[in-house]
């Protein structure tokens, strides 16, 4: 994505499910995975739907705990 430096992601309920309603969990880690990456390469990633902005935070949170020195408290 070159010099972007904001992504925004949208992902439907059916990217989350299967079809018999239970939650697509490799698809959901896969996701959590890519959001980190972009993350961690210094974009900010917003998300339309509550569920996705707490993944973010999760995101966010993981690489914090496994790369410290690499990550700055916006605080």
């Amino acid at each position: 994505f070159g010099n972007t430096k904001l992504m925004v992601v949208k992902v439907g309920t059916s990217v989350v499910t299967r079809e018999d309603g239970t939650l697509a969990l490799g698809r959901i880690a896969s996701l959590v995975e890519q959001i980190a990456e972009l993350i961690r390469e210094g974009k900010q990633v917003h998300t339309q739907a509550a569920a996705w902005r707490i993944l973010t935070r999760i995101c966010t949170t993981m690489l914090i705990l496994m790369h410290p020195r690499t990550t700055t408290d916006a605080s």
